[in-house]
């Protein structure tokens, strides 16, 4: 299992720097921005990297996923 936190680079975009935790745990990767991006349509993301490796569809807001 990783942990990761990151944002962006204020110098190269010009945007806020916006953080993120996330946890990579095996099948999944989840994480949740601190402050919603512009970019994004929640504050939570979940990826099942099994089905999806380039973590594209977002389960966050899946019932299936809901806990």
């Amino acid at each position: 299992m990783g942990t990761y936190v990151s944002g962006y680079n204020t110098f190269t975009t010009g945007e806020p720097y916006l953080e993120w935790r996330g946890v990579h745990a095996g099948r999944w990767t989840y994480f949740k921005w601190l402050r919603k991006p512009a970019h994004s349509e929640s504050l939570e993301e979940l990826y099942d990297n099994d089905s999806d490796p380039f973590q594209l569809n977002n389960l966050a807001a899946s019932e299936e996923h809901a806990g």
